[in-house]
């Protein structure tokens, strides 16, 4: 899973039983979230039918997820539980749940179990006029730079826009330049909007 920093993800934990007879916790579960991730608030948790809801702890804030002991795992079925969780760092964070920490009334889970979410940085937008005092009625070049610090390509899901202030307004021809692509960019002389419709961001 991949969210930019500050950005909202759903984390899943699945308890899962194959037996046929019903099983119950015998110490409590803990997901220990690893440095830097926590549940958002609000933490919208959701427990599945076939947990023991009152079992089930994850508050706003706090950096692990627990299935208390007593807590049930359903015959040929599971315990689903969902929170939202965050992170401001940016980088890759690693989620595991080890072997026998899970600890039942039918045994212990055998192997570790894990979860990756990558948190992005987030993109950039800087705006300068060159140069920056005219004469009344004269041009001054407009330069919008849109960065991005990661090593993975960003692309807008949004149109990006640009409302320039009252009395301000593109030439005419406006001069479209730059390394964005020229057909993606949206600028009509006289007028006072420039629009970026899914413009590509890379590393730069």
């Amino acid at each position: 899973a991949v969210i930019g920093a500050g950005g909202v993800s759903r984390m899943s934990l699945s308890f899962a039983n194959g037996n046929a007879a019903d099983a119950t916790l015998t110490a409590d579960a803990v997901d220990t979230l690893p440095g830097g991730l926590n549940i958002a608030t609000p933490a919208n948790l959701f427990s599945s039918a076939g947990c023991a809801a009152a079992n089930v702890v994850a508050t706003a804030g706090a950096s692990s997820v627990t299935y208390k002991n007593g807590g049930l795992l359903p015959g040929n079925g599971a315990c689903l539980i969902q929170v939202d969780v965050t992170s401001s760092t940016v980088g890759t964070v690693t989620n595991t749940i080890l072997a026998n920490s899970v600890q039942s009334t039918v045994g212990k889970n055998a192997v570790n179990t894990t979860a990756t979410l990558q948190v992005l940085a987030l993109p950039t937008v800087t705006k300068t006029f060159t140069p920056v005092s005219i004469p009344l009625g004269s041009n001054s070049l407009l330069t919008l730079t849109l960065g991005n610090t990661n090593a993975v390509a960003l692309t807008l899901n949004a149109d990006f826009g640009d409302t320039l202030p009252a009395n301000l307004v593109l030439g005419t021809p406006p001069t479209l330049t730059g390394s964005c692509a020229a057909a993606i960019i949206v600028v009509v002389a006289g007028g006072s909007t420039i629009c970026g419709t899914g413009t590509p961001r890379r590393r730069r």
